[in-house]
């Protein structure tokens, strides 16, 4: 599969859109009330053409992102990536007082590596267009930073993504036991917002997710897969090594103290 990291990154950047967007020479400011770091954080892409930047010109760029968060009440943020531009910005942030949080590994598969996840007896698996509120709240309950308030931002999130979703749901004998969601972009799938409620764990749920997606996914013309997971969470890396995701590339955020 021949994908460059910019292209990941792009992948990543229209499946979970930001409530407002202005770009500045390529970079991407996005905001979202503070609701999920990708869509309230600079993706700072050069243009293909793109030549180097001078230290006092990106030092200038820097605080008119800067003046742009604060205007929001937000910190300033960069989402550092593989393609960020120009090379040497993350050191320039650093010596700004940036500090690196949340490192995240983004992963990728074949779909026919990946083939069928088993699911649980028993379980059933049902895929939707559109969330249900069951959905927000079983997602936002294991996965959500925030009250009412931040819900319905995300609640905002969610609908503005412009591609083919497919919001997925894994239900045991007891009802609801996770979630997951998909979005289609040309022959791509992202997985996102996998999210399993604790009484479920271990049980396979994740698996039977994957496997929802991705035969949603293949019917619709997909053929490869990608997805994001924090450093930190290696019980889900271990599962999508095993069911068949290769790292690809790595990215943090750099975020502005105080």
């Amino acid at each position: 599969m021949a994908v460059s990291p910019r292209e990941l990154d792009v992948l990543g950047a229209r499946a979970w859109p930001p409530l407002e967007e202005i770009v500045l020479d390529g970079w991407r400011l996005r905001f979202a009330g503070g609701v999920t770091k990708r869509a309230n954080s600079v993706l700072p892409l050069g243009r293909e053409d793109a030549s180097p930047l001078a230290e006092r010109a990106l030092s200038e760029r820097v605080v008119v992102v800067e003046q742009a968060y604060a205007e929001r009440g937000l910190p300033a943020c960069f989402q550092i990536t593989a393609s960020s531009w120009p090379p040497g910005l993350a050191g320039a942030l650093s010596q700004r007082g940036y500090v690196e949080l949340d490192p995240t590994l983004v992963m990728s598969a074949s779909l026919e590596d990946l083939g069928q996840p088993r699911t649980p007896p028993g379980w059933q698996i049902a895929l939707r267009p559109e969330s249900s509120e069951a959905w927000v709240d079983a997602w936002w309950t294991v996965d959500g930073r925030g009250g009412a308030a931040e819900a319905e931002v995300a609640r905002r999130i969610l609908g503005r993504i412009a591609l083919p979703r497919g919001f997925v749901e894994a239900h045991d004998a007891d009802g609801l036991a996770g979630v997951g969601l998909g979005v289609l972009d040309a022959e791509w799938v992202g997985v996102y917002c996998m999210a399993t409620l604790p009484r479920a764990r271990r049980r396979g749920c994740a698996r039977a997710l994957v496997g929802g997606l991705v035969e949603w996914a293949s019917a619709n013309g997909a053929r490869f897969a990608h997805l994001a997971v924090t450093e930190a969470n290696e019980p889900a890396q271990s599962l999508y090594r095993d069911l068949g995701f290769w790292l690809r590339q790595r990215y943090s955020y750099l975020i502005r103290r105080g």
